[in-house]
C-alpha cells in the first residue's frame, strides 16, 4: 500500500471511530439512532466499533481491486468513503451542540 493510501485509510478509520464515539455519547444523552439498521448495533459500542472498522477493511480491499481497473483509482474509493464519513460525526456533534 502506498503512503497516501495509508493516510487515507487511517483518516477513514479515525472518522469511523469518531462516529462510534459521538454516536455512543449522543445515545447516552437521550438522542436516538437515525439509521434503523444500526439502532440495535449502535447501543453496543464494541460491536459498533467492530462493524465500522470492518467497513474500513472492506474499503481498503475494494480500493486495491479498483487499482487493477485504473491505476490509483482506489484512491477515489477511499476518498469517497472519507468524504462520506465526515457527515455522521459532524451531524452528531452538531446535534449535541444544541444542548449547550
Amino acid at each position: 500500500m502506498n503512503r497516501p493510501r495509508t493516510l487515507l485509510i487511517t483518516a477513514l478509520a479515525a472518522l469511523l471511530l469518531l462516529d462510534v464515539v459521538t454516536t455512543t455519547q449522543a445515545l447516552s444523552l437521550g438522542f436516538a439512532e437515525a439509521n434503523p439498521l444500526l439502532q440495535t448495533i449502535a447501543s453496543m459500542p464494541a460491536l459498533h466499533t467492530a462493524l465500522k472498522l470492518s467497513f474500513a477493511g472492506v474499503v481498503a480491499v475494494l480500493a486495491g481491486l479498483t487499482d487493477r481497473i485504473h491505476p490509483a483509482g482506489g484512491d477515489c474509493v477511499v476518498c469517497s468513503a472519507v468524504a462520506f464519513y465526515c457527515l455522521p460525526a459532524a451531524s452528531n456533534l452538531y446535534q449535541m451542540s444544541s444542548l449547550l
